[in-house]
């Protein structure tokens, strides 16, 4: 009667190897993030912007050019996987010799819906209130410090009052003067950190903002 017999012959080393560097390549691939460049709409949305600013004597935005990915514009910060931008900083580095950006700000900013970060402090940028602040909604930090905002010190209160998912606020020497009370509603119930040093208001602070 006939038997079965177990082939001994050895797997060929090539076939093992190329096993190996498929599993780490597949393995490499579930596991690395994919980078994008930065999303179309909010490219142009940083370039419309760009058109409000109008002293930059240090030449800040001189890398925010169409053909360049806007992920690699200074100041922007994208998810490496979606490539939105999630932060957006335009404080001055004075220690690199950078200098103050001046201009208005435009409502294309509201575009970056997924914006998280955004300072825009010791800049000379003039806004008509502070009510383009409550589209922002995915905000968790902002900085507007050294930013004229007496302007807007009869609402400004009730627009970032507006960001739910807002953990820290700093306005210091903004111009501030008013800080009505009366809100329906608190919505400030993430907010862990509040800087509103050097403004001078002139009616005290409500109890629930302890």
């Amino acid at each position: 009667m006939a038997s079965c017999t177990r082939s001994t012959h050895p797997v060929p080393r090539y076939y093992s190897f190329g096993l190996w560097l498929t599993s780490i390549l597949l393995f490499t691939a579930a596991t690395t993030p994919t980078t994008k460049g930065c999303v179309e709409g909010e490219r142009d949305a940083l370039l419309d912007f760009k058109t409000g600013i109008v002293k930059d004597p240090s030449s800040r935005l001189s890398s925010w050019r169409g053909p360049v990915d806007c992920c690699r514009w200074t100041g922007v910060v994208c998810d490496n996987r979606t490539g939105h931008v999630v932060e957006l900083n335009l404080n001055p580095d004075y220690l690199n010799n950078e200098t103050s950006i001046g201009g208005e700000i435009r409502p294309s900013l509201l575009l970056l819906t997924h914006l998280e970060r955004l300072n825009l402090s010791h800049n000379d940028l003039s806004t008509d209130g502070l009510h383009w602040l409550s589209r922002l909604t995915s905000l968790r930090y902002l900085d507007m410090s050294f930013v004229n905002l007496s302007m807007a010190s009869h609402n400004w209160l009730q627009a970032v009052n507006m960001l739910s998912s807002l953990e820290e606020l700093h306005l210091q020497d903004c111009g501030l003067t008013n800080l009505n009370s009366s809100l329906s509603h608190v919505n400030l119930t993430t907010l862990a950190t509040l800087d509103l040093h050097g403004n001078l208001f002139n009616s005290t602070f409500p109890n629930w903002l302890w």
